[in-house]
C-alpha cells in the first residue's frame, strides 16, 4: 500500500468519526443537541451595526419593540426595559472578576450573551442573574433559576439535596427549593411560584395566594431587594400592545402602574409606593420592594 492510499483510507476514517461518535449517543440512551435546536442568541454588534438600527438603547416593553437582532433587557440598575445586543461571547472578552453568560431577555427576543460578576450567593439562596452587587449574582458553579442551585438532569434528579427538586428553568435544569409538605418557620408562609418551585416566606402586601384576584386581573409574586425572606403580592391589571391600560395608568413591562406626585403619595393606595422612573422622568405607583 503506498502513501497516497494511506492518506485517502485515513481521511475516510476521520469523515466517519462524528457519525460513529452519533450512532454511540443513541446506542448509549444519551441525549445529542443540534445548533439548530438552541434559542437564537444576540450577537455582538460593530459600532456601526448598531447605529443602523434605530431601536438601539431604546425603551421595549415586548420582544417586537427591537429589532430581530437585539434583545429586551432590564438594565442592572432597574428601571424600564432596553433593546441592547450581546457583549460578550467567550470570558476572554469580560474584566476580571467577570464571566460571559447567556441572559435571558424579555418574552420571545433574543437570548444575550453579556459579562456578568461572579457572585457569592450560596445554592438556595435567591438570586438576580444579571446583577452589579455580588451578593445577588450565583457563586461559580451554582446556576441562577430565581435561586441558586447545583445542575441536575431531569432524568436522574437524586443528586438535588433535600428540600430542592430537579426543574427545568431559563438557564437550564437546576436543584430549585420547594417546601411542599416541609414546616415552614413562624410567621412565614409555604408560596407556591408554578413548576414546582416554593418558598417559605413572609408574605406582604395582599396574600393573592389564598384570595383570588378579581376576574380581570392578576396575582404578582415579587422578592423584596432589601429583605430577602419577604415577598410582595399584589393584584394587577395585566396589559400589552393590544391590550393597553386604563386613562391615568401606564404599562411598566406587563401590569398597569397608576401615575401619581411625589407630594401626594398617598394616592397610590395602602401598601403601594410613588416612585420615579427616571428614564421617562415619570412617578408611578408601585410595590415597595426596599
Amino acid at each position: 500500500m503506498n502513501w497516497r492510499t494511506l492518506v485517502a483510507v485515513a481521511a475516510s476514517l476521520l469523515l466517519l468519526l462524528p457519525l460513529a461518535f452519533a450512532v454511540g449517543l443513541v446506542l448509549s440512551g444519551q441525549r445529542s443537541y443540534r445548533i439548530a435546536d438552541a434559542p437564537e442568541v444576540s450577537p455582538v454588534l460593530a459600532p456601526d451595526e448598531r447605529r443602523q438600527l434605530l431601536t438601539y438603547g431604546r425603551l421595549c416593553q415586548t420582544p417586537d419593540d427591537c429589532d430581530p437582532a437585539l434583545g429586551c433587557l432590564s438594565p442592572i440598575t432597574g428601571g424600564r426595559s432596553i433593546c441592547l445586543d450581546s457583549n460578550c461571547m467567550t470570558d476572554l472578552q469580560c474584566q476580571e472578576g467577570f464571566t460571559c453568560k447567556t441572559v435571558q431577555s424579555l418574552g420571545g427576543s433574543p437570548l444575550l450573551r453579556r459579562c456578568v460578576l461572579q457572585g457569592s450567593a450560596q445554592e438556595g439562596e435567591l438570586c438576580i442573574e444579571y446583577s452589579n452587587a455580588k451578593a445577588d449574582v450565583c457563586a461559580p458553579g451554582l446556576v441562577c433559576n430565581g435561586y441558586c442551585g447545583r445542575p441536575c438532569w431531569l432524568e436522574q434528579p437524586s443528586n438535588c439535596p433535600e428540600g430542592f427538586f430537579c426543574g427545568e428553568g431559563q438557564n437550564g435544569p437546576s436543584c430549585r427549593p420547594t417546601c411542599e409538605g416541609r414546616t415552614c418557620p413562624e410567621g412565614q408562609q409555604c408560596i407556591r411560584f408554578g413548576s414546582g418551585l416554593s418558598v417559605c416566606a413572609e408574605i406582604r402586601g395582599a396574600n393573592c395566594q389564598e384570595r383570588p384576584c378579581p376576574e380581570n386581573q392578576r396575582c404578582i409574586k415579587m422578592n423584596s431587594s432589601a429583605n430577602k425572606k419577604a415577598i410582595w403580592m399584589e393584584c394587577v391589571v395585566p396589559c400589552n400592545k393590544s391590550t393597553p391600560c386604563p386613562t391615568g395608568s401606564i404599562c411598566d413591562g406587563s401590569a398597569c402602574r397608576r401615575r401619581c406626585r411625589p407630594d401626594a403619595p398617598d394616592t397610590c393606595g395602602p401598601g403601594l409606593k410613588c416612585t420615579e422612573y427616571p428614564v421617562e422622568k415619570i412617578w408611578l405607583c408601585s410595590m415597595p420592594l426596599d
